[in-house]
């Protein structure tokens, strides 16, 4: 199993936090910034042999002679029980009393005070290479005697709490090693999935998703890697799509000027003029169409494949539709149709014109090419929960469901072969209206096909 860089980055990372980390607790340990708990104990033990000695010299006379006499077996039993030197100077350092013959041992070694809290002892730790050793001065004031005071030096002691807590720091630091392994791969599993998906994606496999998880910025760089996949998905569909459809679209009109060109190629010099003409004319036609078909799929193709259009216009909806209805006055009176409107001024929508303009046409277009003469048409335009409704209905046969959700795909057309058109028209109206944020669908009621468009108004 490969071990992957950026994993191996934040091992490495994490190591280097954790043996800094060791080596400023060693350092603060080492300097007795921080005493170990035993020198604590040690000082409490100090402290009740000074009471001990207080309480044994209540009421008792307070010469030297008889200091000594009275405290040498209590400073041997503390001595014994402490492990400690126990001596006792007055304040010209003259010896007065010990636990031990001849004068008070030297103190060797490193000699370093160390502060600790809560007591008023004089505390001085000596430091060696192999053993630490604990030297305790306590003042002491005895009835009617000038202030003495109480010496402790404590046996010498193996640095055993320090290596323990340094065994124990190395410990620490090497399973938290052990356990940044499964966290780190954690947090490199998805960059890995998606590296693994950006390269599939790359070698033509646009089906690629990655999971969305958390809300940390690889879960945002998931979500972004996923809507750039639908994007070249969609883009791929439709271009294959596209490529079917045209080369259906463009198949019949093909076959028709064939069929009119072995129609003159076959004539004979008796051939009247006009049926030449007629023919000539059909051919005309059908690259007129063909050439419309191709404009209108260069135009719908662009939906795909750029940017959605900037929404820098500010437009009253009701105002561009009505220009639109007027525009389609003509036609209208052609088939006498009887439109009713509603259009509420809805100022200050901010859009691309041009692109709402286009959606406008095709529904009116689309209404009025599948109205039947003397039918009916109603527009409506108002303001409902923050979304500009559009509603645009017209009467006409009933129409399936399948047929209600088909017309918004690209070349499908009712009526097909009776009406003219490439079927892109309405298509091109739901990816627009999509970009701008909206929805659009169709149903049918009461004898009327209903376009209904929902566009946020503060979009």
């Amino acid at each position: 199993m490969s071990i992957s860089r950026l994993y191996l980055k934040l091992f490495l990372a994490f190591v280097a936090v954790l043996i800094a980390a060791d080596a400023i607790v060693f350092s603060i340990v080492l300097s007795n910034e921080m005493p170990p708990p035993m020198i604590r104990n040690l000082v409490e033990k100090a402290e009740l042999g000074a009471m001990l000695i207080q309480r044994e010299m209540e009421g008792k006379e307070t010469s030297p002679q008889s200091i000594k006499r009275t405290l040498t077996p209590l400073l041997k039993l503390l001595g014994k029980g402490f492990n400690a030197h126990i001596w006792l100077t007055d304040d010209a350092k003259n010896l007065i009393v010990s636990n031990f013959e001849g004068t008070p041992p030297e103190v060797d070694g490193e000699l370093s005070p160390v502060t600790l809290e809560g007591t008023s002892v004089k505390l001085f730790a000596i430091h060696t290479n192999s053993y630490r050793r604990i030297y305790i001065e306590m003042p002491m004031v005895l009835r009617n005697q000038p202030p003495l005071t109480t010496h402790v030096l404590m046996g010498k002691r193996q640095r055993k709490e320090e290596v323990w807590f340094f065994k124990g720091l190395l410990l620490l630091t090497a399973l938290s090693a052990l356990f940044i392994i499964p966290v780190s791969r954690r947090i490199t599993r998805p960059i890995l999935q998606l590296s693994e998906a950006a390269d599939r994606l790359g070698k033509g496999d646009f089906s690629q998703r990655v999971p969305e998880k958390g809300k940390d910025e690889v879960a945002v760089l998931a979500r972004k890697f996923n809507r750039m996949a639908n994007h070249l998905e969609e883009m791929v569909k439709s271009g294959k799509e596209l490529t079917a459809h045209v080369s259906h679209e463009l198949r019949s009109p093909l076959a028709r000027m064939r069929i009119s060109l072995q129609l003159i190629m076959e004539r004979d010099t008796t051939s009247a003029k006009d049926t030449l003409d007629r023919q000539v004319a059909k051919i005309e036609n059908e690259i007129e169409n063909m050439d419309a078909i191709i404009g209108h799929l260069l135009a719908f193709s662009k939906l795909d494949l750029r940017e959605p259009p900037p929404r820098t216009d500010s437009i009253d909806v009701a105002q561009c539709f009505q220009h639109k209805i007027d525009q389609f006055d003509t036609m209208i009176e052609q088939k006498a149709l009887t439109v009713t409107t509603s259009l509420e001024g809805i100022p200050g929508y901010v859009c691309n014109a041009h692109a709402i303009s286009v959606v406008l046409e095709n529904l009116l277009g689309n209404a009025i090419k599948y109205t039947a003469p003397n039918g009916t048409m109603s527009a409506r335009v108002a303001l409902h929960d923050g979304n500009i409704e559009i509603n645009l209905s017209n009467s006409h046969a009933p129409l399936s469901k399948k047929d209600l959700v088909d017309m918004f795909t690209p070349f499908q057309r009712l009526d097909k072969g009776r009406e003219a058109g490439t079927g892109l028209g309405l298509a091109a109206t739901k990816k627009i209206v999509e970009k701008h944020g909206g929805t659009i669908q169709a149903t049918y009621e009461s004898g009327c096909v209903c376009m209904n468009i929902t566009l946020p108004y503060s979009y």
